[in-house]
């Protein structure tokens, strides 16, 4: 099987936690961050913030919090849920106008 391509910078490091090393890279940066930028953020043995999970030292991050599409993804969710519940109303009154017509 090929190697898959990508034009999206990958930004490899490796941590210590507890006297532990982990390893990892980040290829989800916020918006708006040019490839430039990362490049010129983190050069070759740079020191560098990492956040870690205090639960699971493994699971890390250069960046916290979130991008475009969880919003997306959130509003389109949202939307969803909205519409479900109104088929759910519709369908009880419906049956509520039919009890009362029987």
């Amino acid at each position: 099987m090929g190697r898959r391509i990508s034009n999206s910078p990958v930004v490899k490091y490796k941590y210590e936690v507890d006297g532990k090393t982990f390893r990892s890279n980040d290829r989800e940066f916020p918006d708006g961050l040019e490839d430039e930028d990362i490049f010129g953020l983190y050069k070759k043995d740079n020191i560098i913030a990492i956040y870690y999970n205090p639960n699971k030292h493994a699971e890390s991050s250069l960046f916290i919090g979130t991008n475009t599409m969880n919003y997306i993804f959130l509003c389109f969710s949202a939307i969803i849920a909205i519409v479900g519940l109104l088929f759910l109303f519709f369908i009880a009154i419906k049956a509520k106008i039919q009890s009362m017509n029987s």
